[in-house]
């Protein structure tokens, strides 16, 4: 499937080349978790990373998430957190448009809070991006213990979504 997404991505000139800043850097890799619930016979034997508060998903075509999907998307699920300073870890695939609407509607609903971008780190993966992003978040040390913490992603052409954790 990854390839599949970057010969599109490439089709469409979206691939970050030459050393330029704007577009996707592919990587191939990905991630695994194992979530547990608190009635979990091993749950006592692990360290708790964080808490899953809230999975929303909001249904979209557009090949691109625009600042109102995503403040549609916050309105939505995610009022009663609008005024608790989320460090939002940003979906931010390396199109400059894009991130410029996501951190917009960020802002806009959320005020002045700090955000993270893993993927011009790590690279995008297209299938696994979001749990790579949870990953990352849970092993990064510069986000602090007790925060809430909002994971965007956006699957092309069938929405975009947000992960909200509070990080141990």
């Amino acid at each position: 499937r990854s390839l599949g997404k970057l010969i599109a991505f490439r089709k469409m000139g979206l691939i970050a080349e030459n050393n330029h800043n704007n577009g996707v850097i592919p990587a191939f890799g990905g991630a695994a978790l194992i979530i547990e619930s608190e009635n979990s016979t091993n749950i006592n034997s692990r360290k708790i990373l964080a808490e899953i508060l809230e999975v929303r998903t909001k249904y979209n075509t557009n090949m691109f998430a625009q600042e109102k999907d995503w403040l549609h998307l916050y309105e939505a699920f995610f009022s009663r957190y609008q005024n608790q300073n989320p460090i939002v870890v940003l979906y931010d695939n390396g199109v400059d448009h894009s991130r410029e609407q996501e951190i917009k509607a960020i802002h806009k609903f959320f005020g002045n809070v700090n955000t993270v971008r893993y993927k011009p780190v790590v690279g995008y993966t297209g299938v696994a991006n979001n749990l790579i992003d949870l990953a990352l978040t849970l092993h990064d040390k510069n986000l602090s213990s007790n925060r809430l913490i909002l994971i965007n992603g956006v699957g092309a052409s069938t929405g975009l979504g947000a992960l909200l954790i509070l990080k141990h």
